[in-house]
């Protein structure tokens, strides 16, 4: 029996390590963001990949530990100092900051400009139809003109289709509600409060949080979902718990916006293919862990993000198959 339980923790523990990403699937982007992606001065992607079908846009001093994929455009947006430790797929014009690094290849169907002592430390792949120009001290690790790798973007996923209704959620300043799983009109909690929820699906209209308040999400028993008509807006300094779990286990979905102000501290993944997803302020210091997905990214000034997405539902049913046939095989073993 313990042979058992330690190959079961085993297998676990091994499918929670990232291997080799299917091309077209959003899973394969903490960030994603079909119109654009705007991430702001000082803001950190510490692991993952970030994408667009048409801009990323990436200010001075940010840093992206991953690929980027644009179907459009990619630029530092006047921005220097700014880095990505992977590879480069852009559909389209690519601009490389002031000072900057790119640790892998790019691969650009048009205009390459690496800007004044910007470094690209791999090879730089444009199309005989682009340029590659180098600014003063700028270096490229070689240039090759041919045909440039094409970046792998996912095709649009649907939202859940529902209706809410019932009560109304309504809390003045700092109070602590106990929310089960359900259908709900709106939620709109005031400053200070406290919101647990237990695992299962809610849905809503709206969802307003006020500023400082906490949301803890107990996942003892399983995911918590969230899905929302309309927008998901939260004040300053909101934070997430996940408790028995990580942010994994949070997926929320709004057919509106979702923003949450600075100091926020977003867990779980996010889907708003009609709206924008903004988090942070020019002021105060954010944390996202999960996965945003949305039609367009606003990460504003000195924000960090870990990419740990929801686990799509085939790769969930594909490693439950592949446990099961394992387990077989090995008490077959054990009975000869």
């Amino acid at each position: 029996m313990r042979t058992w339980i330690k190959f079961f923790s085993l297998l676990v523990l091994t499918s929670s390590v990232a291997g080799p990403a299917q091309a077209g699937s959003y899973k394969d982007f903490v960030i994603y963001g079909v119109e654009r992606v705007k991430i702001g001065h000082s803001s950190k992607v510490l692991s993952g990949n970030v994408g667009s079908h048409f801009e990323v846009n990436m200010a001075a001093g940010t840093r992206v530990e991953g690929n980027v994929h644009s179907g459009g455009t990619f630029g530092h947006n006047g921005g220097s100092n700014a880095g990505v430790s992977g590879n480069l797929y852009i559909n389209g014009d690519t601009r490389i900051g002031t000072g900057s690094t790119i640790g892998g290849d790019v691969h650009s169907s048009g205009e390459v400009h690496v800007r004044k002592n910007a470094d690209v430390l791999g090879t730089v792949y444009y199309a005989p139809s682009g340029s590659l120009t180098l600014g003063q001290g700028a270096t490229v690790g070689g240039s090759v003109m041919g045909t440039p790798q094409a970046p792998d973007l996912p095709s649009a996923k649907a939202l859940k289709s529902f209706t809410a209704g019932g009560a109304s959620i309504i809390k003045g300043g700092a109070q602590t509600t106990a929310l089960l799983p359900g259908s709900y009109d709106v939620l709109d909690l005031g400053t200070g409060n406290i919101l647990q929820m237990s695992a299962g699906d809610y849905y809503f209209n709206e969802i307003g949080i006020g500023s400082g308040s906490d949301l803890v999400f107990d996942a003892t028993d399983g995911r918590i979902r969230i899905f929302v008509k309309d927008s998901i807006d939260g004040g300053s300094g909101i934070a997430m718990e996940v408790l028995n779990g990580d942010a994994s286990m949070v997926y929320m979905e709004t057919g509106g916006d979702f923003r949450m102000a600075g100091g926020a501290h977003v867990l779980g993944t996010v889907y708003a293919p009609n709206g924008t997803i903004h988090v942070g302020s020019g002021g105060s210091k954010s944390y996202v862990e999960g996965a945003l997905w949305g039609n367009e990214i606003s990460i504003e000034h000195n924000v960090q993000i870990v990419r740990n997405p929801v686990p799509e539902p085939e790769a969930l049913a594909l490693f439950l198959a592949g446990l099961l046939i394992t387990l077989v095989q090995i008490r077959r073993r054990q009975s000869v």
